[in-house]
């Protein structure tokens, strides 16, 4: 994640055996974030920027999960989720993204994903990276609130 508001760059990481990669990984760590980060302020009005991935992104799940964090938030007055278009468009985490990458390429040995946390602590000078590690205990599933949920493919008209 990027804050634009502080320029800062907040990185969420989990071993491959924690978690998946999908719309509620994604979510969980948006509720922590929250969490860990808004909880304290007077912010009431979280606007999120993110690419089109239907898998992670653009999708019921996470739509839910950003559900949850409003109603469970007691600042948060609403959240707005705009979407670049695919293949033209630029956030600053994809910067963020290409830095981490560089500084990977010049390392020689990576054995423990403390190894790629270190490094992703380190890569950046000016403005470190907040590196945060989940655990399995920081996962929330949507399966409750989408089961309490009519989810409509189309429109009462019959057009997707």
């Amino acid at each position: 994640m990027h804050s634009g508001k502080e320029s800062q760059g907040f990185c969420y990481v989990w071993a491959e055996g924690v978690a998946g990669r999908g719309a509620q990984e994604v979510g969980s760590c948006l509720l922590k974030h929250v969490k860990t980060n808004l909880a304290q302020t007077n912010v009431r009005h979280l606007l999120l920027w993110s690419d089109s991935c239907g898998g992670q992104n653009r999708n019921i799940k996470l739509t839910l999960m950003l559900k949850f964090i409003l109603y469970n938030s007691s600042n948060l007055t609403d959240i707005t989720l705009k979407f670049l278009y695919p293949g033209h468009s630029f956030l600053p985490n994809d910067s963020d993204f290409g830095e981490i990458e560089s500084a990977l390429k010049h390392q020689q040995r990576l054995y423990m994903p403390s190894d790629y946390i270190q490094i992703m602590r380190e890569c950046r000078k000016k403005k470190p990276f907040v590196v945060t590690q989940m655990n399995s205990s920081d996962f929330f599933g949507s399966e409750t609130i989408e089961n309490k949920i009519v989810n409509r493919k189309t429109s009462v008209d019959g057009k997707k």
